[in-house]
């Protein structure tokens, strides 16, 4: 249902009292601090942009939060929405200014203008001529686009813009981190968005910060381990080159030792046949040298298995 558009003569006019004025409304109105409210408190800081809708229905009036930040104080409670049921004590937000709101047959005045005396206004045949239409007001788009989003509390109603312009991604977006009004003239709940947006993206900024030192650490730490890696495994070439170099030299004098050890078995043998009563100590002479060649062996085997660079040699 479109509140703006029920009919005047629905309901009786709706006397408003404030420390400002009196004003009385026969169509629907709106309080705020935006000079289009057809009441307006201009720069208090505990009213929203666009802050009470009040609207009649059903032969009653109706007043109803727009997602304020500071919420609607009724006779000391806070609520959404109540009906004006007699005199109402109306708070505009926590610490706000006061209204008084009563249903009446009094006079009809013209809609946000205030009178100095509530009972003046009818001539003697019951016109009001300070009235006008009520559709001769309405709340431009643009400044119900830049109130909707305006200054929502948690748990109250998702904000409405003045004239029900859906609330949007992109209107959120412009009013609270894009927008370039000034934050002294913005709602409470306005600058503490954007104070905790700005809190946060420093937070992020620095846990970025604090992430990308962590990463150059462990990055550190790794190419570190890569150099010993690499040193590591350059000295145990260079070890393995030298000591198979000495196992290269131990090899030739162990053949140079072979070939000696086979002449002598061959100077005892010609020996014994020279001379066969000698035969039985040349032939001990004979075993000695080829069990020291046999252990020479052993321990040359033994040398180059521990070291892993050549199978052994008895083999």
């Amino acid at each position: 249902m479109d509140r703006d558009r029920h009919e005047p003569a629905a309901s009786p006019p709706l006397r408003v009292v404030g420390s400002d004025g009196a004003w009385e409304f026969d169509r629907p109105f709106h309080v705020g601090r935006e000079d289009v409210c057809d009441i307006c408190f201009d720069g208090h800081p505990r009213v929203s942009r666009t802050h009470l809708h009040v609207y009649p229905d059903g032969g009653t009036w109706w007043i109803e939060d727009l997602g304020s930040a500071n919420g609607l104080i009724v006779d000391g409670a806070r609520v959404g929405r109540a009906e004006v049921a007699g005199d109402v004590d109306v708070q505009v937000g926590e610490g706000g200014p006061h209204l008084t709101l009563s249903a009446s047959v009094a006079a009809r005045v013209t809609a946000g203008d205030p009178v100095d005396d509530p009972t003046a206004g009818l001539l003697g045949d019951g016109s009001d001529p300070l009235r006008f239409a009520p559709e001769t007001f309405a709340v431009s788009d643009a400044a119900a686009s830049d109130a909707a989003p305006g200054d929502a509390a948690p748990g109250d109603a998702a904000p409405r813009a003045a004239d029900d312009v859906p609330l949007s991604y992109e209107h959120v977006v412009k009013h609270y981190f894009t927008d370039d009004d000034d934050d002294a003239d913005a709602g409470e709940r306005t600058r503490f968005i954007r104070k905790a947006y700005v809190d946060i993206q420093q937070a992020t900024e620095k846990e970025h910060q604090s992430r990308q030192a962590r990463y150059r650490v462990l990055l550190s730490a790794a190419l570190v381990l890569c150099v010993v890696a690499v040193g590591y495994a350059g000295y145990r070439e260079y070890t393995v080159r030298q000591l198979r170099g000495q196992a290269q030299q131990l090899f030739y004098q162990l053949q140079t030792y072979n070939v000696a050890v086979a002449q002598q078995v061959v100077a005892v043998e010609q020996q014994i046949e020279a001379h066969p009563e000698s035969a039985d100590s040349l032939r001990v002479t004979l075993d000695l040298a080829l069990d020291a060649r046999r252990q020479t062996a052993a321990r040359y085997d033994q040398f180059v298995r521990g070291l892993g660079v050549y199978d052994g040699l008895s083999s």
